[in-house]
């Protein structure tokens, strides 16, 4: 669960009290804060879905290893 108090956005995950979500002033950051204010105008608490993808892939702007060539591949690398 996702609510805004005072201005700060507080987190609560399976069911814990809501803690502070420290966020760093970023771009991503103000995103953040602006999806929840079109979610939420009133601050009051919104359910976040885990879906196994997202947590899977590590969510936006993670990057895939390069894969590695096998050893006698036809290109001789």
């Amino acid at each position: 669960m996702l609510k805004r108090e005072k201005g700060a956005l507080l987190i609560s995950e399976r069911g814990r009290p809501f803690k502070p979500l420290n966020l760093a002033d970023t771009p991503e950051a103000a995103e953040l804060q602006n999806l929840f204010q079109k979610l939420s105008p009133d601050g009051s608490a919104i359910r976040v879905p885990v879906d196994r993808r997202i947590v899977a892939e590590g969510g936006m702007g993670t990057s895939k290893l390069p894969q590695r060539k096998k050893r006698g591949s036809p290109d001789g690398k």
